[in-house]
């Protein structure tokens, strides 16, 4: 999209709003404005335009990036936008910076220098992407961080490692790190709300809504046509995207766009009224085997089975099944999304190590490991007992690639007369 603005007081602006293929997702679009004033020009009034431009912008779309460049003569972007960087740091004609980049995100350029274009007498300026995303920021966090600490912290009286406090202390450090460097955002949807209807339709709904009240029976009427004119490119567009699920070979999105083509919608199951005993009826319901065995504890194991245990997993192992981790499904108890682990498997594949061979040394599982967060799902559309409640359950995504590495290990064993998947 292009804006193109041109006032006559000494300001020549364009405004270019684009979202590439390939962006970090704590931005939702970029904008990148070209920017010259003339020598002679109130420098006042220029900043002054080009300050209502690029907050009209920041309140539409307060997660993009924005990119201003151009010659700026004698005048400083940072006069009347301090929160924004300045990147060039080299002369661009003969001893002085007129030609500079400014963005809202520190270090997220690195400008160098480069040979005239033509006869111009300014040099030309080549941007070289340094920002990081927060995830890879997280890596960095990771990598830097001794672990070494948590082992010898959770080291008791005897002279042994207590695998409790080992593995709480690592994954709420984990959790933490995590917490305080990615940001965590709130979508509100309505359930009126076309699938079709994107940024640029809302913002043309509460555009229309403001012409309605001011009463200016013109600014009304543009406001709807180029509302009509948003929705049927929105609506172009979706329909490109449905009929991209079925040429593409993802089976999940081509289910998702005949759900969205048929209007399919799962009929509602009625549950019962929630009150404060409904959790503790399930969790005794779900832990009725356990009740119905007094003798079987955790820690009770068989004569000789506490001894040193032959399998033990390596980097590579952790490091992979880290990677495989689909990063889609949701976080455990505690709170470490699988994105992150697959992101700083390299990082943390020492750690985990650790971890899992202290676990198969010890015949014990960590306590968060093991803590589960179950959902109750109903099986039927009227809920009339306990037993018609599916327990899902949300265990700790670092627990499902350790049971994967044991399983590969127990598969190995298995002859070849039987089959591995019973």
């Amino acid at each position: 999209q292009h804006a193109g603005l041109l006032p006559p007081r000494g300001l020549d602006l364009l405004v270019v709003k684009c979202r590439p293929f390939y962006l970090p997702r704590e931005f939702s679009t970029v904008f990148i404005l070209a920017v010259y004033i003339p020598p002679r020009a109130n420098s006042a009034a220029a900043l002054g335009l080009l300050h209502d431009a690029i907050s009209k912008q920041e309140t539409a779309h307060p997660d993009a990036v924005f990119t201003v460049t151009g010659d700026f003569n004698h005048c400083s972007l940072r006069t009347v936008l301090p929160k924004y960087h300045q990147h060039v740091s080299f002369p661009t004609r003969e001893n002085n910076i007129l030609d500079q980049v400014y963005s809202n995100v520190r270090g997220g350029y690195k400008a160098a220098a480069r040979p005239h274009f033509g006869r111009y007498d300014h040099i030309s300026v080549f941007l070289y992407p340094a920002y990081r995303q927060l995830l890879k920021q997280a890596r960095d966090c990771s990598d830097t961080t001794d672990w070494e600490v948590f082992r010898t912290a959770a080291v008791g009286e005897d002279c042994t490692v207590d695998l409790e406090d080992y593995a709480s202390g690592v994954t709420s450090y984990i959790s933490t790190c995590i917490e305080t460097i990615v940001p965590t955002k709130r979508c509100r949807t309505y359930p009126n709300q076309k699938p079709w209807i994107n940024c640029d339709g809302q913002s043309m709904l509460r555009a229309r809504s403001t012409a309605f009240l001011s009463g200016n029976a013109e600014d009304h009427q543009r406001a709807r046509y180029d509302l009509r004119r948003s929705i049927r490119q929105a609506k172009r567009q979706y329909r490109v995207k449905l009929e991209g699920c079925h040429t593409s070979a993802d089976s999940r999105r081509m289910w998702q766009g005949l759900r969205h083509i048929t209007d399919y919608q799962q009929g509602s199951r009625e549950v019962t009224p929630s009150h404060t005993t409904l959790p503790d009826q399930l969790n005794e319901f779900y832990a009725r085997f356990e009740a119905l065995n007094p003798d079987r504890r955790r820690g009770v194991m068989a004569e000789g089975s506490t001894q040193n245990s032959s399998l033990a997993v390596t980097s590579v192992e952790v490091c992979k099944a880290l990677k495989r981790i689909n990063p889609r499904k949701a976080a455990g108890p505690d709170n470490i999304p699988g994105r992150a682990l697959k992101v700083c498997s390299s990082e943390l594949a020492g750690v985990f190590v650790d971890i899992f061979n202290l676990s198969l040394t010890q015949s014990s599982v960590p306590s968060c490991f093991k803590t589960t967060t179950i959902g109750p799902l109903p099986k039927k559309c009227v809920v009339t007992c306990l037993n018609d409640y599916r327990p899902v359950a949300l265990p700790p995504i670092v627990m499902k690639g350790f049971e994967r590495i044991v399983m590969s290990h127990i598969q190995e064993t298995i002859p070849d007369t039987l089959d591995p998947r019973i």
